[in-house]
């Protein structure tokens, strides 16, 4: 899965955590317009969590709105 976010040009500006569980990998990003996502990584699936809406774009992408108040 590949999320597009064409409105952040620096990325040292997300905020980055992994922790490593028993069972799977949790990776966490923060993104400066408020952007929250999660994702578990287990041997058999990837589990994905997003607190703002992301637009399918019909090729395999997503797209991640710049402003939780103003999506694209």
């Amino acid at each position: 899965m590949k999320i597009l976010t064409p409105w952040i040009d620096d990325f040292s500006k997300i905020k980055k955590k992994v922790i490593k569980m028993p069972t799977f990998i949790l990776s966490q990003l923060d993104y400066p317009n408020g952007l929250h996502l999660e994702i578990e990584e287990h041997a058999n699936k990837i589990v994905f969590y997003s607190n703002m809406e992301l637009k399918n774009n019909g090729d395999g992408t997503f797209t991640a709105p710049s402003s939780q108040f103003h999506p694209e």
